[in-house]
């Protein structure tokens, strides 16, 4: 499996594109909807599905575009589900820039939680990490030695807690009883900035200490 990366879109959202073979799953889609489309119809990647690491707008943006447009369904933890569809939790109606953010009522959404091993084709582990928003998730590839950490953990950072029911302490304790278990050389994909290491955070993240 291989893993692209794409982030040219607001408050610079990193958008990740899983691909097996020619199926793709989309990981947060951020706001440039015609730039994600024309990634997949340029590789002729067959889209299987979008799973979203949490419900804050800027990684939701483009799904009522791109989960209709594919007729593919959307995966989040639970306890998102219903900010899906409430722009004052998913923080979209405190942004000027952009209208409320709804998730279109059509689009299928399916849970996920730390239960789950598969998504479509794709073998995935499931790590809840709630903190920055209560449904947090990280995607876990074990055999391809790699981490999507969505707004959980970022390079040098942690993902900001005086957001909608966010708790830091519970955000430092997930990383460290969960993320930094994981094998040190693990590569970090995070939801904003550079990737990095388990290995590197633990030894440099100041905010984990």
């Amino acid at each position: 499996m291989k893993i692209e990366t794409f982030s040219n879109n607001f408050l610079q959202t990193n958008t990740y594109f899983l691909i097996q073979n020619n199926d793709c799953l989309i990981v947060d889609p951020g706001s440039n909807s015609k730039q994600i489309i024309k990634i997949v119809e340029k590789n002729q990647f067959v889209v299987k599905g979008v799973i979203l690491t949490h419900a804050h707008f800027d990684h939701f943006i483009s799904c009522n575009e791109i989960n209709l447009l594919f007729n593919v369904p959307l995966y989040i933890h639970k306890k998102g589900i219903d900010l899906l569809y409430d722009p004052e939790k998913n923080l979209s109606s405190y942004m000027v820039q952009i209208p409320p953010l709804f998730l279109n009522k059509s689009i299928n959404v399916f849970e996920i939680n730390e239960e789950t091993n598969q998504i479509e084709n794709f073998l995935i582990k499931i790590i809840h990490t709630p903190g920055h928003s209560p449904e947090g998730i990280c995607l876990y590839f074990k055999e391809n030695g790699f981490l999507i950490s969505g707004d959980t953990l970022f390079k040098s950072g942690i993902g900001r807690t005086d957001l909608y029911n966010g708790n830091e302490k519970q955000l430092i304790v997930n990383i460290k009883s969960k993320l930094f278990k994981l094998p040190e050389d693990t590569i970090v994909y995070p939801g904003h900035g550079d990737k990095t290491t388990i290995g590197y955070e633990k030894k440099y993240n100041q905010f984990v200490k």
